[in-house]
């Protein structure tokens, strides 16, 4: 399977950065030949070998074809942070519908973030003063709970490590 790529500028770069060989046409018959070469051109870019074996988003092959992607492979901290970041996001705008345990990972990965999304999804369904104050009581209940689970998780995590 052809990727398509053979004559982008910032993919030859990308890929001289990694190895001497030819840009490989089929990624498979590539890292069969080449397992160990392969294994570490996968750790240090899957953005490129994703372009390579065709498993790339739509958004990602776009980039790469109007030359909008970096030559250089994303710092594995940077990707990290980025990642991180998404999940965040994607998690903030579906702040209505998150189930305990994707509420707990938010808090886990922004506490501010956390904090935010929850009041704003709990005034939204709060209508008088008083029911203001009788939810922000509840509201504080829940989240010492959340806290002490989250805290019992930790330590639990750290115990099992030992």
């Amino acid at each position: 399977m052809s990727h398509g790529f053979d004559n982008s500028v910032i993919i030859l770069r990308r890929w001289s950065q990694h190895s001497d060989q030819p840009l490989p046409q089929n990624w498979k018959a590539f890292q069969q030949k080449n397992p160990t070469e392969a294994l570490l051109i996968e750790q240090a870019d899957p953005e490129l070998v994703s372009l390579l074996d065709g498993s790339a988003s739509a958004g990602l092959r776009a980039d790469a074809l109007e030359g909008k992607i970096s030559e250089k492979a994303p710092d594995p901290v940077q990707r990290q942070e980025a990642e991180r970041r998404e999940e965040i996001q994607d998690l903030f705008d579906r702040r209505d519908e998150l189930n305990f345990t994707e509420k707990l990972r938010l808090s886990l990965l922004d506490p501010k973030v956390y904090a935010n999304a929850m009041a704003q999804v709990d005034t939204d369904k709060v209508e008088t003063e008083e029911d203001k104050a009788v939810f922000r009581r509840e509201l504080e209940a829940q989240r010492a709970t959340e806290a002490a689970a989250s805290m019992n998780h930790s330590m639990s995590q750290i115990r099992g490590g030992n």
